[in-house]
Order: structure tokens, then C-alpha cells, then sequence
């Protein structure tokens, strides 16, 4: 009996550690499904509307900093975006502003956040704030429903048609579509990036604006040279109230949004030419 005993705690004591291994692989195992099932299962409305009072929150503590956003700041708002970011998995989370051209290093006049998913077809919020207007940007694949002041302003779907709050169609604001690529050279970064450098906006038949198509920002890759970056609007003359408020909320859209993503994922798929 006791030699049986003492041969089971033999037994045991040996194989706890590949017991002790089984644990600890199908512990990360599970985690590593539960991670990859968290980026691509869909957030619940519940969910949605936590992380929208977060990115509130973050803009709503940047706001103080802000520059009064005054008749000519439309003309002025540059695609220079300033930010921190971080990307895990396919969830970027990013939050900065959006500064004057001619006065980069003064208050800036757009605070932001950001939070998606995706790179081609992203999905999720962008929340931002000047010191006139809020602006609320949910994304997804059926579009960007944008709202100003907490009421709805409009929807601007895939294909670049302009949708009012009550769902007509006003206008269009068509993207260039595709994504730049961002090839190194030693210490060198070069961006590949053949699209139209801005698009118009139409409302209502006419062209009240051109909106920047801005190139990727490269962060710390070395650059042959730094170009001055472009506008963000050029207005057209004798704009409604209406028609400024629609480029504000499209050039934020542009540059907070569609720049910040498409910069984050290019720096991240970075292509480095082999010569023979």
C-alpha cells in the first residue's frame, strides 16, 4: 500500500510540469482566441456609446487649449495633424489637434479623438471639438453619419454621395480612393501616392469648396525633404453658413480621420526594395 502510494506521488510530481505546460498553453491560447474574436466581433450599441463618452471626454479635457475659431479660421486650418497614437491588432486609438497654417505653434483650432477599426474600410468614432462647434463622426461600411451640436447633420456614404439629416441626397464629396505606400531606402522613407491631391465638395449643384487629399505623415522616418503641408479647405466664395459648416465637418473628417488612419497603417506596412 505504501509502496503504490509512493509510486502515484512519483507520478504526479513528474508530471507536474507538463501538467503545469498544458495549463499555461491552453491559458494563452485562450486569450490569443479571445483577443482575435474581440477584433473582429462587432461592438454593441451599448459599447459604441461607452467608448463615444470616452473620446468625449478626452476632447473635452483639450478643449481649454483651444484657439477661437474666428470668420477666417475655415481658410486657415491646416493638414498638419499633431496626435499620439496606438495601434493593437486592428484597433487604432488616437487623440491630438488639428492647428492653424499660418500659425502652427499657436493653439490649435480642432482638438480630436480617434477610435477604429479596420484600415480600407474602417469602422468606429471620431469625436472633435472647435471652440464653436462638436462634431460626432461614427464610421462604418455603410457610411459616416455625422452629427454637429449633438443633432444629426447628415451621412456621407460610400460612394462619396451626401446624405441631409433627412436622408436626401444634397451633394457628393468624392474621396480619392486606394492607399499610399510607404517604400524605405536605408534611411530613407519615400511614399508612393499617385491620387488627386484634393477633392471638391458639391451641394445643392455647387462646388462650395475643395477639401485636401493630403500625403501620409512619416513620424520619425528621415525625409529628404519636409513640404509644406497643404490646406486643409479653399473655400469658394460667398459661402452659406450652412455650406462652411458641411467643409468644416468633411475637412476634420479628412484630416483627423481619413489622414490619421491612412497615415498609422501606412508607417506600419513599410515595403523595403531589394536591388539585384
Amino acid at each position: 500500500m505504501i509502496e503504490t502510494l509512493y509510486n502515484l506521488v512519483s507520478i504526479l510530481l513528474c508530471s507536474a510540469p507538463f501538467c503545469l505546460f498544458m495549463l499555461a498553453f491552453v491559458g494563452m491560447a485562450f486569450l490569443f482566441f479571445r483577443v482575435i474574436s474581440s477584433q473582429w466581433t462587432p461592438p454593441t450599441a451599448e459599447q459604441m456609446q461607452a467608448k463615444a463618452n470616452e473620446l468625449e471626454a478626452r476632447v473635452n479635457g483639450m478643449v481649454g487649449r483651444l484657439s477661437a475659431w474666428r470668420p477666417d479660421a475655415l481658410d486657415d486650418l491646416s493638414t498638419d495633424w499633431d496626435a499620439t497614437w496606438s495601434r493593437f491588432g486592428s484597433t487604432l486609438n488616437a487623440r491630438g489637434v488639428i492647428p492653424s497654417h499660418s500659425r502652427p505653434k499657436e493653439a490649435a483650432y480642432v482638438t480630436f479623438a480617434l477610435w477604429t477599426r479596420g484600415a480600407s474600410q474602417p469602422e468606429g468614432i471620431l469625436y472633435a471639438r472647435t471652440s464653436r462647434h462638436v462634431f460626432e463622426y461614427r464610421l462604418s461600411r455603410a457610411g459616416v453619419e455625422i452629427s454637429v451640436d449633438k443633432a444629426l447633420l447628415g451621412r456621407l456614404q460610400p460612394d462619396g454621395q451626401l446624405l441631409d439629416a433627412e436622408r436626401r441626397v444634397i451633394g457628393e464629396a468624392k474621396r480619392p480612393g486606394g492607399m499610399p505606400v510607404l517604400f524605405q531606402i536605408g534611411p530613407v522613407s519615400v511614399v508612393h501616392d499617385e491620387r488627386a491631391p484634393d477633392y471638391p465638395l458639391i451641394l445643392n449643384g455647387r462646388r462650395v469648396g475643395q477639401i485636401a487629399n493630403p500625403p501620409v505623415q512619416r513620424f520619425n522616418f528621415i525625409q529628404l525633404q519636409r513640404a509644406t503641408p497643404p490646406l486643409a479647405v479653399v473655400p469658394a466664395p460667398d459661402i452659406s453658413e450652412q455650406e462652411a459648416l458641411w467643409l468644416t465637418a468633411l475637412a476634420i473628417l479628412q484630416v483627423a480621420g481619413w489622414n490619421v488612419i491612412e497615415s498609422v497603417w501606412t508607417a506600419s506596412r513599410v515595403h523595403r526594395p531589394s536591388f539585384r
